[in-house]
Formats: C-alpha cells, sequence, structure tokens
C-alpha cells in the first residue's frame, strides 16, 4: 500500500505543476526567444497629430500598461522645433531632398559655393635676393623681410578691369621687439599719391593692419613701402641686424567680389599671379595615368608665364586642398581645346583638353600674362666703358649702419682672362658728414675686396672721380657681381641713433666699369656647359627602372632652375638614381658602384666583434686588441708626474719621426709636391681618388669629356628634388664648377673636382690677341710655359751655334 501512495503522490504534483505553468503562460503570454526588435517613430509625418492618428502606440511611453505587448521596444517619436512644425504642406518630400547634385572634378574641401570674395595679392616689383639681408629679402616663400634702420621694397598689384575700385589695403606684418615703436614708422605711396602712415608697433604674431586709399586703378598699380624703425637700445652694423619687419603677402592686397575675376584669359593671368604671389603653388590637377610629358610640358609653360618664384605642382582631383583662385585642369578629351571657366568654388579654372599626347596652343592664354622678370644679368661688352646707368641701375644709397648692395653684370661666354691684367672701375660717390671714426667703405667684385676707403673724414660733399684698378682674373664668363658694403659704427654704440636728416653714402649710376677684352676661349669643366643648361634639358634617362619616381623628380628640379643664360647648344641632364648605375657611362673616370655608394649612400660603420678564441681554448693573437676589459690591473704612468723614467721606444720614435721630416729626401718630396701643384691649374688625383673620405647628397658630373652636352646628376636618398635645383642655380651664377665632376654637400655648398685640363681656344685670335692667349696659356701652367720659353731659347741658339762652328772650320781650313 506504501508505493501505490508515494506513487499517487508525485503524480499529483506534477499534475500541480503543469497546471501552474499553464496559468503563468496565459497570464504573461508566450516567451520570445529572439532579440527584442525596435521600432523608430517615423519621421515622415507632416504633423504630430497625424503621427499620433496613423500610429497611436508610437507615441506612448514605453512603461504604460495600455502598450500593446507584442515583444516590440517602441521609441517615442522626436519634438519637432518650431521651423519643422511650420513646414507648409506643399514642400517637397524626402526624395527631392536627398536628391544627389553632380560633384565637379575641380572641387576642393575648403571650396566655397557662396560669393565670399577674393584676396588679390601683390608682389615685388623686382627680384628678391633669398635669406635675411639688409633691405628686402626673401626669408619664406610669401614673406618679405625688411632689415635695417631704413628699408623700402615696391610691390605690383593689378586689378581686374570693370570691377569696383577697392578702398582699402590689407597689410599682414610683425615687425622685431628691437624696434622703437614709438619712432617706427611705415610710409605707404599708391601710384604716387600722397603717402600713408602707419605705425610700426606690432611686436608679436603676424597682425593685420587696414589703410585706406583712393589712389588704386584698373590694372597695374605701383606700391611704394618705406620703413624708418630705429632700434631702441643699440646703435651701430651689429643694431642694423636686429630691427626688421615682416610682411605676409598671403594675407595682404586688396578684398574684390569674386565674380569680379572674369572668365577669360586675362582673369586667370590675374588670378594665376595672385595666387603665387603669396609663395603658393599653382595646382595642376590630373589623373594619375597622365602622360608625365604632357604635365611636364604644360608645367614648363606656365612656370615661364608666371616667371621667377611662380610654381606648378601637380595635384589630384579628388584632393582636399584649401579654396584656390586659379587652378589648371588637365583632361582627356576627343580634340585639344583650352578654355577658362568659373569651378566649384568659384575661382577660376583654365581647362587644358588633350587627345592623343597633344596639347591645344596655349598663346593666347600665357599671352596675356604680363612679361616675366629678368633673370639675367645685364651685359657688359669687354673693351668699352660701361656706365651704371647703362646697365639699368641707379644711384646707390646706404642709410643703416651696414649697408651692403650687389650689382650684378654678365660676361660673355668665351671670356677669359687668367694673366695680370687690369680692369678699372671710375667710382663717383659721396657720404655724410662727420661720420664716427672707423666708418668705411668696401668695394668688392665677385665678393673680393679690391679697395677699403675711409668714410670718417672729407665728407659732406661728392668726392671726384676716384679710378680703381683691380685684377680681371677676379671676373669669369657669366654672372659676376660688383658690391659695396659699408660699417659705420655707432656713436654712441649703446645708445639709441640720433636722427639724420642727410643720407649716409651715395655712389652714383654715372661711375663706370672698363673691362679688358679677351680673345675668344675657355676654360675647360661644368661651369661652360651649365650656362647653355635650360630647365627643359633635365630628363630622366630611356630604360630606367624608376623611369616615373624620375620623371618627377626631373620635373622638380627642372621648376627651380632658371633659363640658360646661352643658346649655343643644346645641354641634357640626366637625372638618375643608384638602381641606374649601369646606364651611366663610367668606363672613362674608373667610377665603380662601391664608391658611389660609399658618397651618397653612406652606412654605419660594422661594430668591432671580439675574436673568438682558437681552437683548444687558446685565445687568438689580436683577442687582447679587439676587446675591451671591464677590469684594470695596472696604473697607467702620469705623464706629469716627477721621475717617472722616460720610455725609450718613444724617444726613438720621436727621434726617428724627426729625422724623416727634416731629412732630404722629406725636403725633396715636399719641394716636388708644392711643384706639381703650382705647375697646373687643377689636381692631378683621379676621381675615385678624389671622391674617397668624401659624403655627399648628390653628384654632378660628366663623364666623357668629348660629349661637351651630356650631363648627369646621380641623386641620394632623401634628398628634396627642389633644393637640388636651387643649389644647381647657385653653382651656375658663382661660375665656380671649373672642374668635370661636383659633389652637392648637406649645407648645400658644392666640392668641385677639377682635373688638369688646358684652356681651349675657340677661334684662332689676332696678332693683339695671340699675346693675350698665351698669357693665358702662362698663368694655367707657369712650369710648362717656362720649360716651352727654355726649349724656344736653346732651338734659337742652335742655328748660331752651326754658325759660329762652320765659320771656324771655315777659317781654320784656310
Amino acid at each position: 500500500m506504501t508505493a501505490p501512495l508515494i506513487t499517487g503522490a508525485f503524480g499529483g504534483g506534477r499534475l500541480i505543476l503543469a497546471s501552474l505553468a499553464l496559468a503563468l503562460f496565459a497570464a504573461v503570454g508566450p516567451v520570445r526567444a529572439e532579440t527584442p526588435q525596435i521600432a523608430l517613430p517615423s519621421t515622415l509625418a507632416e504633423s504630430p497629430a497625424e503621427a499620433t492618428a496613423e500610429t497611436p502606440a508610437e507615441t506612448l511611453p514605453v512603461d504604460q500598461t495600455n502598450a500593446p505587448d507584442d515583444g516590440i521596444i517602441r521609441l517615442p517619436a522626436p519634438a519637432q522645433t518650431e521651423a519643422e512644425a511650420e513646414v507648409p504642406e506643399d514642400a517637397p518630400g524626402e526624395e527631392a531632398v536627398i536628391a544627389q547634385t553632380p560633384v565637379d572634378r575641380d572641387r576642393s574641401a575648403g571650396s566655397a559655393t557662396a560669393s565670399t570674395g577674393w584676396l588679390i595679392r601683390p608682389r615685388p616689383a623686382t627680384l628678391l635676393p633669398d635669406g635675411v639681408q639688409v633691405g628686402a629679402s626673401l626669408v619664406a616663400p610669401g614673406i618679405i623681410r625688411l632689415t635695417g634702420e631704413t628699408a623700402g621694397v615696391e610691390l605690383r598689384l593689378d586689378l581686374p578691369a570693370g570691377t569696383v575700385l577697392p578702398e582699402t589695403l590689407q597689410f599682414t606684418l610683425h615687425s622685431s621687439v628691437n624696434v622703437l615703436p614709438d619712432q617706427a614708422m611705415m610710409q605707404i605711396v599708391v601710384n604716387d599719391a600722397d603717402p600713408v602712415g602707419i605705425r610700426l608697433d606690432q611686436l608679436g604674431d603676424f597682425t593685420g593692419v587696414t589703410v585706406e586709399t583712393a589712389a588704386l586703378i584698373h590694372g597695374a598699380n605701383r606700391i611704394r613701402l618705406s620703413l624708418q624703425q630705429p632700434h631702441r637700445i643699440f646703435c651701430g652694423p651689429e643694431a642694423t641686424f636686429g630691427v626688421w619687419t615682416e610682411i605676409d603677402l598671403t594675407n595682404s592686397g586688396v578684398l574684390i567680389d569674386d565674380s569680379a575675376l572674369p572668365a577669360d584669359a586675362a582673369g586667370f593671368a590675374l588670378a594665376a599671379q595672385s595666387e603665387t604671389a603669396g609663395g603658393r603653388d599653382l595646382a595642376l590637377l590630373a589623373d594619375e595615368a597622365t602622360d608625365p610629358a604632357l604635365i611636364r610640358s604644360l608645367s614648363e609653360q606656365l612656370g615661364r608665364a608666371l616667371g621667377p618664384g611662380g610654381r606648378v605642382a601637380q595635384a589630384s582631383f579628388y584632393g582636399f586642398e584649401t579654396r584656390e583662385i586659379a587652378t589648371v585642369a588637365l583632361i582627356r578629351s576627343d580634340r585639344p581645346n583650352a578654355l577658362v571657366r568659373r569651378g566649384a568654388g568659384r575661382g577660376l579654372v583654365l581647362q587644358v583638353e588633350y587627345q592623343d599626347g597633344t596639347l591645344p596652343d596655349l598663346t593666347p592664354f600665357l599671352a596675356a600674362f604680363p612679361p616675366a622678370l629678368p633673370e639675367s644679368a645685364p651685359a657688359i661688352r669687354p673693351g668699352e666703358k660701361t656706365f651704371l646707368s647703362d646697365l639699368g641701375i641707379g644711384d646707390v644709397i646706404g642709410n643703416t649702419h651696414y649697408f651692403r648692395r650687389d650689382l650684378p653684370f654678365s660676361l660673355p661666354a668665351d671670356w677669359l682672362l687668367m694673366a695680370n691684367q687690369k680692369a678699372r672701375l671710375d667710382l663717383h660717390y659721396g657720404f655724410a658728414r662727420n661720420l664716427p671714426q672707423g666708418a668705411i667703405l668696401l668695394v668688392k667684385i665677385n665678393d673680393e675686396t679690391i679697395r677699403l676707403l675711409p668714410l670718417d673724414q672729407n665728407g659732406g660733399e661728392v668726392l671726384p672721380v676716384l679710378p680703381v684698378s683691380f685684377n680681371a682674373n677676379l671676373l669669369h664668363p657669366g654672372r659676376n657681381t660688383l658690391s659695396f658694403e659699408m660699417m659705420v659704427p655707432g656713436n654712441p654704440p649703446d645708445g639709441a641713433c640720433p636722427v639724420r636728416r642727410a643720407d649716409l653714402l651715395a655712389v652714383l649710376n654715372d661711375s663706370s666699369l672698363t673691362i679688358p677684352p679677351s680673345p675668344s676661349m675657355l676654360l675647360p669643366g661644368l661651369a661652360a656647359v651649365l650656362l647653355r643648361l635650360d630647365p627643359s634639358g633635365v630628363i630622366a634617362p630611356e630604360g630606367a627602372i624608376e623611369s616615373k619616381k624620375l620623371a618627377q623628380d626631373a620635373m622638380r628640379i627642372a621648376a627651380e632652375l632658371a633659363p640658360a643664360t646661352e643658346m649655343s647648344g643644346t645641354v641634357r641632364l640626366q637625372v638618375v638614381g643608384l638602381s641606374e648605375f649601369g646606364l651611366v657611362p663610367f668606363e672613362k673616370t674608373d667610377l665603380s658602384l662601391s664608391t658611389v655608394q660609399r658618397v651618397l649612400f653612406p652606412l654605419n660603420d660594422p661594430p668591432q666583434v671580439a675574436a673568438e678564441p682558437a681552437p683548444g681554448g687558446t685565445p687568438a693573437p689580436n683577442s687582447r686588441a679587439t676587446s675591451t676589459s671591464a677590469f684594470t690591473l695596472v696604473e697607467d704612468a702620469d705623464p706629469e708626474a716627477p721621475g717617472q723614467p722616460e720610455d725609450p721606444a718613444a724617444v726613438g720614435g720621436f727621434v726617428r719621426d724627426l729625422w724623416q721630416s727634416f731629412s732630404p729626401s722629406a725636403l725633396l718630396a715636399h719641394e716636388y709636391r708644392l711643384l706639381r701643384e703650382s705647375s697646373f691649374v687643377g689636381t692631378s688625383q683621379s676621381l675615385p681618388d678624389w671622391l674617397e673620405g668624401r659624403r655627399g647628397q648628390a653628384l654632378l658630373l660628366r663623364p666623357d669629356f668629348n660629349e661637351r652636352g651630356e650631363l648627369w646628376l646621380m641623386l641620394g636618398p632623401g634628398v628634396a628634388p627642389e633644393a637640388i635645383g636651387e643649389a644647381l642655380n647657385r653653382l651656375r651664377v658663382a661660375s665656380m664648377a671649373q672642374g668635370e665632376a661636383a659633389l652637392l654637400q648637406a649645407d648645400g655648398s658644392w666640392q668641385v673636382w677639377t682635373p688638369i685640363r688646358p684652356p681651349r681656344m675657340l677661334t684662332v685670335p689676332d696678332a693683339a690677341g695671340m699675346r693675350t692667349a698665351l698669357g693665358n696659356y702662362a698663368s694655367w701652367s707657369p712650369l710648362l710655359f717656362t720649360l716651352a720659353m727654355l726649349g724656344l731659347t736653346l732651338l734659337s741658339a742652335i742655328p748660331a751655334l752651326l754658325y759660329v762652328l762652320l765659320s771656324r772650320r771655315g777659317r781654320e781650313e784656310r
């Protein structure tokens, strides 16, 4: 009886549990195994009332008891703003709002479709030197620095015709903390109108200054800036460099409406010059698949039109550049064509369409640019008296305690004087009265002082013309420089300079230069070849492994290279890297790949490793020299302690070295070395020996001396092509590459390998020129010239000796 009772009890319990589960299921509803769904409120309802009427449950809170419990989490509709509630019923729906607009390929991230105006920037009216110099100079792209107690610069500002003339000028500038703000002033003269002065009290960051003017005209405007900025504490040559004012051309100029720029050639020329005046690049938009030769050709044409300082940089259609006033777009088309249109950012776009590698004729567009500033120096004709005014140079006025003015001029490429002929400068100058003691004027030719003139006596008037003779061999073919450098001490040096009403120095432009003529000769080397190198001659060699990269590097180098000053022949400069070593004809220079790699790709010296023990556990003989012990068992003798015995071996070595230095063989070897070095102009070292131990960033050379128009430039790793182009300009201007190879150092200077090569006569001179030509050969190698004269003397003595011998024999026979 017990077992059935227990079984019945368990069965009844199961029935009770099942009944409870059914009751709970009926009260709660079915349990969902999937993730609850979230229902978002509809945002397409035109009003909150309609949304509530259509879906009343959606507007109720989730925790309300009368909400439908279907397992879906429903969020309440967001409250509409007042502006959204007032939308009319006939407003377009969502489909009209999200309609896509076509994407312009020349749109940039900073472009604004609304009319916000353009800043037309001024640009220097003359070429300014780079770096910090007294007067006006460019210390960075688009940044003009005016250094010295007095300084000035002339700017040019072009305005489009038909626009409303602006009545204000904007300048962004700041000054040195050494400037005395109570007396520092900048006078602004626009088109010969009355000057407007502003105080130079912007001593911190760049600050915008607005100047009112009514003198602006359509077309070209001349803006002359004249600064007076005395030092607040000191006076003297050092204090001159302590006072300066910088002007940011990128944020200076006049603001015009963007619709004032006409979408034609003249409007694009004005916009492109404004874009590059502030140191920015003119963007050339092109696809990656575009032929690099087309990009190179278009960039060179635009670069020549922009002139010095104008750069063209390749960019992508899909980049994120800022809003630009001028852009160039190069696209493929079914026919060559060019037009100017207004881009998405309201800027002007020169759209150049090409077909099958052919560009359209851009002459109508490039002719709209004003003439570029000349980069070449004015020429002097040897043998004739040339006044400074003939070179386009005005009177040189100096009003700073340190003053320097460089006057460039050029000589023909076939002019060469290596002897002691004299050139002459007829100097007409004057200086102020009562200058402090020690004031001097240095007259220099190519940075070599040819005369030192005192300025502390007999001042106050223009002095008579002073003839200054100097050696003509200080000059060289191509560009030369006549410099005037003045230094006036402060009086007193530890106080502010007193106000002066007279100019410190004046060199009149009726001063003249007379350069003696020379026969048509040249000294072989890179200098004569670089004069004929044009930017179009900088190329990448055919068959290069990294042809695309080298083509880009060649284009960037050519963009910085000035035009050729001599067009008598074609010169090619082929740009290569280490992977293209096999393309360079190094056979005649005996250069090896390892030598070039050590020069351009220097590696760290491998660490010294201690020698392993020899077999059998015995240390290797040189293990003591190659390993360093962590302890010392023998105390080194103090060389200054008294009573230390001298090492006999050291004494013997000193005597031996002394004997070797003063022995007859050592003296003869020393004299022979001096004689060999002074016998010729150049070095007897081969190029591999000359490169031994040197390091550089680029190697310029002419492997075959007979190929007068073939140059090669090997680039090192990580070198900037723009820096290479600027360094090539300096090398050409200085005419210092009187050799066949040049190594560019990390500081931008060049080391030149000059093998022994005699001057080359291009034409047969007349009787007067023959004497000058012989003088050049004698100066190139005095030893050879002396031996040649001695040989001619001996040859001339042979007939006389024969005559004496024959006449004596005749007398003896009689």
